[in-house]
């Protein structure tokens, strides 16, 4: 069941199934519960008589390992309520967030302002491990994206940057899906590189290569640099991207009389 069921005045039947994935889940945790003495020690750890009828298909261990909806939605719930209190933000609603993924990305991105604006960075990494564990990763992705970009505009130097993400690196692995790790993982790439340039270094073309488009763009349109824009109006990766540094690179160019 999708979170954004809820919407649309489908909560009803939400409820209904819910109702009764509930009764399921207690009812398969009551097997586990006890052995064939009823003394109530028994777990589902290993093989087991009773959890293998129900389910003979399913390996025990992977039991273990398995999170309920019901569970998964309370430590959501939780999890929401953590970040919105930490961040001071006393007008969301938990119960309308935790339903709806628009309402709790819009939530994150106002976590993410507050924190971003905090002088100290001791809780970022928090933060970050509590945000990732949101069930929709494209919802966690995005708040987390918001978290770099505004941190790499905010420190004084590479290092300082280099340094902050190292501890948000060791947190994405939480998301399953291997396209957000890699996105997270070259948004950092491209600010470590932007930030380079801020600090006077000047890339050569193999190394322009390797960021991504939305980052040239990003370096023809606000650099300062005419060494810089003429790399990338010589080897940007578009053709449009080469003509707004060339624009730009020309009207550097002081005027003659």
């Amino acid at each position: 069941m999708r979170w954004s069921d809820w919407i649309g005045g489908r909560r009803p039947v939400v409820v209904a199934a819910s109702a009764a994935l509930a009764a399921v889940v207690d009812a398969v945790g009551s097997l586990c519960l006890a052995d064939g003495d009823g003394n109530g020690s028994h777990s589902c750890r290993g093989a087991d008589a009773n959890y293998d009828a129900v389910y003979p298909h399913y390996p025990a261990q992977d039991a273990q390992d398995w999170v309920s909806p019901k569970d998964e939605a309370m430590t959501l719930h939780s999890d929401v309520a953590e970040l919105l209190t930490g961040a001071g933000i006393l007008d969301v609603d938990v119960d309308d967030a935790v339903a709806d993924e628009h309402i709790r990305s819009s939530a994150y991105q106002r976590v993410v302002s507050v924190t971003a604006s905090s002088r100290s960075r001791d809780r970022d990494r928090a933060i970050v491990a509590t945000i990732l564990r949101d069930p929709i990763e494209a919802v966690s992705k995005t708040a987390v994206v918001a978290l770099v970009d505004r941190i790499a505009m905010k420190v004084t130097c590479p290092a300082e940057f280099r340094q902050w993400s190292a501890e948000l690196l060791a947190e994405i692995d939480q998301l399953k899906t291997e396209g957000h790790r890699e996105f997270i993982r070259r948004r950092i790439h491209d600010w470590l590189f932007y930030l380079s340039i801020e600090d006077g270094y000047v890339p050569k073309p193999a190394e322009l290569a390797k960021v991504t488009d939305w980052m040239q763009r990003v370096l023809a349109e606000h650099s300062t640099s005419p060494a810089v824009l003429a790399l990338v109006a010589e080897s940007g990766s578009t053709k449009k991207i080469r003509n707004i540094a060339k624009n730009r690179l020309e009207s550097c160019k002081p005027r003659t009389k």
